[in-house]
Formats: C-alpha cells, sequence, structure tokens
C-alpha cells in the first residue's frame, strides 16, 4: 500500500496524505507539525505521522498497514520526508 504527501492548490487544505487509494486532507497546521519531526530517526516521525494524521483508529491503522507492508521502511521515511518538505 502506497504511502505519499500530495501537494494541493487549497488553502484550507494544502496537502493531502495518499495511503493506498484513500487520502486523508491535511490543514497547514498539521502540515507544519509533521514538518517539526523531519529530523528525527525514522521511528520517531512515523509515530509522529500516526499521531498527528491517524485521528481515529481507522486511520491509524491504514497507515501503520503502509509502513508495516514496505519492505525499507528507511527508503519510505527518506521518500516521505522529501515530500512532506516541499509542501
Amino acid at each position: 500500500m502506497a504511502l505519499r504527501f500530495e501537494k494541493t492548490q487549497s488553502r484550507i487544505y494544502p496537502a493531502y496524505l495518499s495511503v493506498g487509494g484513500y487520502s486523508i486532507a491535511l490543514a497547514p497546521e498539521g502540515v507544519t507539525a509533521l514538518k517539526r519531526h523531519l529530523q528525527v530517526d525514522e521511528d520517531s516521525f512515523f509515530e509522529a505521522l500516526l499521531a498527528q494524521v491517524g485521528i481515529n483508529h481507522y486511520l491509524k491503522e491504514m497507515i501503520a498497514n503502509a509502513i508495516a507492508g514496505e519492505n525499507d521502511k528507511s527508503s519510505l521515511a527518506k521518500r516521505v520526508r522529501e515530500e512532506l518538505a516541499t509542501l
């Protein structure tokens, strides 16, 4: 299941976190909060991602499954952080 950030043209929700075929809208405050975790280790980054975006059990489980499904978590963390940095 793919996990990626996508930039939008909306001021209300300037980005989405896409998990598989599902997109989670992110408010500007959410993007800013996540950017504070760009420099932490990958486990802490993923924990922050789950805490910030996983606003309910279903979303947390979906995001956690996408992370767990990746063979190379370091590459996933690097790619997702790079996407987040451009938002």
